[in-house]
């Protein structure tokens, strides 16, 4: 039996210091296909017209799958692992959100098509071939200016751009500390957004074997079972349907746990053609693709007695979701919330959290997963 402190040994580390490791490139099929997604240069905007026809005729294509084609074929909406009370005491605003655009566009890498062809280059070329009109819309991207009441919407179908509120604490009791402190402290506090940027960029490996109805998805990360999770539902089967393989990660942080619209769509495709699909993201494509982070602003309020003894704590946040709903995008800005306690004791502390859509990336966990932000708050 192991005590504390004591070395454990370890048999993983021979081949990864060793270079050894097997990442997403190290892993070939047999015969497998390329796939490119053409994304939005547009951070807001309706979609006129998706035109492959010059294309889908290019050498070495396979296919060319929009959103339209994904929604027809039944593939439904990916959902958030957790809910929140909505505003105003009403139900979380979870949008729909495809593994493609259907109707619009919502942030700057928004993926509107997938190309398919035998080879990178070849599928490269008919994604620059891919014609996207889209009818440009005003956006908002700061957490704090999405609240405003002329900001513009991010989803038309909501009355404004809050998804959630959540409330903890004891409120009455933090109101009548800072009514009664001899001094109150008030600072507003900017948390920038993240992103991992991991040294392995992310990548998918999708097949579908037929006689078996088996979805087969092989990619790096820590978590396989819940990507099978995330991914089953979209696709309308069960999680043992969707075998996923974890081949060694190259950097994640967190951000490579989730299910991503690119991972059902791969499968589907590797379905609908019969063949096994490859995809991996360059570095630009991963700064727009990848899950962000953190990117909230708190308003912190401190009471404090004569003697500089802590009497409450109110802490107002508005985080920034971005504009879809991930599997776990609404978890970090209210999982530990408690690190607003710190070391010191407090006797009274109220925190709101407020989640709010703009027009940028789904954020998610990330190194921490809410607890850097609320020690940032904590130590101001």
């Amino acid at each position: 039996m192991l005590k504390i402190g004591q070395s454990q040994l370890r048999f993983e580390d021979d081949a990864l210091i060793t270079g050894r490791g097997r990442y997403m490139n190290d892993l070939a099929a047999k015969g497998e296909a390329m796939a490119v997604f053409v994304r939005s240069q547009a951070a807001s905007g309706r979609i006129v017209s998706i035109d492959t026809e010059a294309a889908i005729d290019m050498p070495e294509v396979l296919g060319i799958f929009t959103g339209a084609d994904l929604k027809a074929a039944g593939l439904r909406p990916i959902q958030p692992r957790g809910k929140h009370p909505g505003p105003d005491g009403g139900e979380m605003r979870v949008p729909v959100f495809y593994p493609l655009a259907v109707d619009a566009i919502r942030y700057v890498g928004d993926p509107i098509a997938m190309v398919v062809a035998e080879t990178k280059e070849a599928a490269l070329a008919a994604a620059e071939a891919v014609t996207v009109e889209i009818d440009e819309r005003p956006v908002v991207i700061d957490p704090l200016e999405s609240v405003s009441p002329d900001a513009p919407l991010v989803w038309d179908e909501f009355p404004d751009n809050r998804c959630f509120t959540f409330e903890t604490g004891d409120k009455a009791g933090v109101s009548a500390a800072i009514a009664s402190a001899h001094t109150v402290v008030r600072q507003r506090l900017r948390i920038s957004r993240v992103t991992a940027a991991p040294i392995e960029t992310r990548g998918a490996i999708a097949s579908y074997d037929d006689a078996a109805g088996l979805y087969r998805l092989e990619l790096g990360t820590q978590a396989p079972h819940r990507i099978s999770g995330d991914v089953a539902p979209v696709l309308g089967v069960s999680p043992d349907k969707v075998h996923v393989v974890a081949s060694d990660c190259g950097g994640s942080f967190g951000m490579k746990n989730a299910g991503y619209p690119e991972y059902p769509a791969l499968l589907w495709a590797a379905k609908r053609t019969g063949r096994t699909i490859r995809w991996a993201a360059d570095r630009l494509e991963s700064f727009q693709s990848d899950a962000h982070a953190r990117d909230m602003w708190a308003d912190a309020v401190l009471a404090l007695d004569a003697d500089g003894k802590f009497l409450g704590l109110d802490v107002h946040v508005r985080a920034n979701l971005g504009a879809y709903l991930g599997p776990a995008t609404v978890h970090p800005p209210v999982a530990n919330i408690g690190g607003l306690a710190g070391v010191y004791r407090t006797p009274k502390i109220y925190a709101q959290i407020d989640g709010v859509f703009t027009n940028t990336q789904q954020t998610a966990p990330y190194r921490g997963a809410g607890r850097p932000e609320a020690t940032y708050i904590f130590v101001f």
